[in-house]
């Protein structure tokens, strides 16, 4: 019988940072989030378990409900980034700039504010800023983008130093948390340092 890709692209990855469900009964939660995640791509799925990995406080899984809203993010952003001229969103929040647009704004209006992010690993964190405002920010709020920085690298080496060593899932799972944000970090500021050389 075949693996669900549930179980291979969310499940067993969170089982290195979960290990009890809500309520009592256990099969049955893993038999929900099973059926109702079923139809996200198995991509959608690994991003959405890194994200729910990242933002974990507790030892306890999360509703199905927040998994399946992690997913529809996950998918999301996706589609935003495979087809920038559609403006993709779970809500009926104002639509964001694509990525594209975002790195078009700063190459024109901000250049070396940019290649300053590139440098210093704060790229991801401004691109996210001008797409949501479409606008560059203030000297006030790239403090702000800087101080994200390092708190997000601060979350990440709590879970590396939490999870690192205990077992073999666990190392995976710390493997392919570093190795994603890695490598979106790593294309993001490829793809800006093109756009700045271009304009």
């Amino acid at each position: 019988m075949p693996v669900s890709p549930v179980k291979t692209h969310f499940i067993d990855i969170l089982m290195a940072v979960f290990r009890r469900t809500p309520g009592t009964d256990e099969e049955g939660y893993f038999k929900l989030l099973s059926k109702e995640l079923a139809r996200f791509d198995p991509v959608d799925l690994r991003a959405a378990a890194n994200q729910i990995a990242l933002d974990a406080d507790s030892q306890t899984w999360p509703p199905v409900k927040h998994c399946i809203r992690a997913c529809e993010v996950a998918k999301a952003k996706r589609l935003a980034k495979d087809h920038p001229k559609t403006n993709t969103s779970v809500s009926h929040d104002e639509p964001t700039l694509p990525q594209s647009a975002a790195m078009r704004m700063l190459a024109v209006h901000a250049g070396e504010l940019a290649l300053e992010a590139c440098d210093n690993d704060w790229i991801v964190h401004l691109l996210e800023f001008v797409q949501k405002n479409k606008r560059i920010p203030d000297e006030s709020e790239i403090v702000d983008l800087k101080a994200e920085r390092d708190r997000t690298l601060l979350k990440v080496e709590d879970q590396i130093a939490l999870y690192r060593g205990k077992d073999s899932l666990a190392t995976h799972f710390v493997n392919v948390l570093v190795e994603g944000i890695q490598d979106h970090r790593v294309s993001v500021t490829k793809r800006m340092r093109e756009k700045l050389k271009a304009d």
